[in-house]
């Protein structure tokens, strides 16, 4: 896989409603997700304003879908792991994410 098509992958290209129906999630779940409230986000969108989501952030969004779905995970409980893992591997997650 070269560079250019990881920077690809990164492109802000779905909006959110877009993507909330390609993931087969609610739109509200969707924009709680990626921190359109009152919360930080669990998934940072490609694009802030307008809000775009990227290839990558499908993928994520589609991960965290079948854990909740599988393994019944509750989002306090994936926030603490992903607060954990920024801790002890900062280089597996962007430090322009903040979990808190």
């Amino acid at each position: 896989m070269t560079a250019q098509n990881l920077r690809l992958y990164e492109e802000p290209a779905y909006g959110v409603s877009e993507a909330a129906v390609y993931l087969k999630v609610p739109n509200t779940t969707l924009r709680y997700w990626l921190g359109l409230g009152k919360l930080p986000p669990i998934i940072q969108p490609a694009c802030s304003d307008p809000v775009r989501l990227s290839f990558m952030n499908l993928l994520e969004s589609h991960a965290l879908s079948a854990m909740r779905n599988l393994y019944n995970l509750k989002l306090p409980k994936v926030r603490s792991a992903l607060c954990k893992i920024s801790e002890q591997s900062p280089s597996l997650i962007p430090s322009s994410r903040k979990f808190s």
